[in-house]
């Protein structure tokens, strides 16, 4: 059995993952207290193997990873977790590997496609990644965070994003500014297929895709335009990548 875990900003999920299926994810608010995080991902990795033997576990992270993969380097919410060795104490509870990825990362690795792909992440904060490498220290990414990440979302309004009413102008703006970057960031990695998932884009109400595609269309021509699509693993795409890791 693998044991497959999903560290966001705003949620943490845990499932297992044998005969090639994946358990219902037990879900939780994250703990912002690093110790609190991880009681409860003690707890809940001892809940969904319901007593069976644990093989591995994998662990999707959000925020930057360290160059030895073993804890979180950098983050701009989990700010607590920071330089905390999650995997060390991973293995010293379960006496079992351990891996830990950037959670973007493992949703790009469930979505793979045949050609060039990249995976957007729009949830409590904005990251991109192809199925290879994470793209960190981007003006872009830094301007997207800033405007329509879940916690930029929150602190300008003062609400959650659920709260907005989905014909509020925010959302139309959400999707030019998401555009943009697509526009950028796909043009730079030469992607051919884009793919979004996150919070704000799986959520309700949501960030429009068609609104998205539109914009792109409209900045480099639909002929010059990757493709983008919602991921097809919906909320458990950190889950699914994270197994393919193994």
């Amino acid at each position: 059995m693998i044991i497959a875990i999903d560290i966001g900003g705003a949620t943490l999920k845990v499932a297992s993952y044998e005969a090639e299926t994946l358990s219902v994810p037990l879900r939780r608010t994250t703990p912002r207290d690093f110790t609190a995080g991880f009681s409860l991902i003690k707890d809940l990795v001892r809940q969904a193997a319901h007593g069976g033997v644990i093989d591995a576990i994998v662990v999707g992270v959000r925020g930057v990873l360290a160059a030895d993969g073993m804890r979180i380097e950098r983050d701009t919410v989990l700010l607590n977790w920071v330089g905390k060795p999650l995997s060390y104490l991973l293995e010293q509870e379960f006496k079992v590997p351990v891996t830990l990825a950037p959670a973007t990362v493992c949703a790009a690795r469930a979505d793979t496609h045949a050609v060039p792909s990249m995976y957007f992440n729009v949830g409590a904060g904005v990251s991109v990644a192809t199925p290879e490498n994470t793209i960190e220290s981007h003006d872009m990414l830094d301007a997207l965070g800033a405007t329509i990440s879940g916690g930029a979302v929150k602190k300008r309004h003062g609400k959650e994003p659920y709260e907005i009413p989905d014909d509020h102008a925010f959302w139309r703006h959400a999707a030019d500014y998401l555009a943009h970057g697509i526009a950028k960031l796909a043009k730079e990695q030469h992607a051919e297929v884009v793919v979004l998932g996150g919070a704000m884009i799986l959520g309700n109400p949501r960030i429009s895709i068609p609104d998205t595609i539109q914009s792109v269309h409209r900045l480099l021509g639909a002929d010059a335009s990757p493709m983008i699509i919602p991921t097809r693993h919906g909320d458990n795409v950190v889950l699914l990548g994270a197994i393919r890791l193994i």
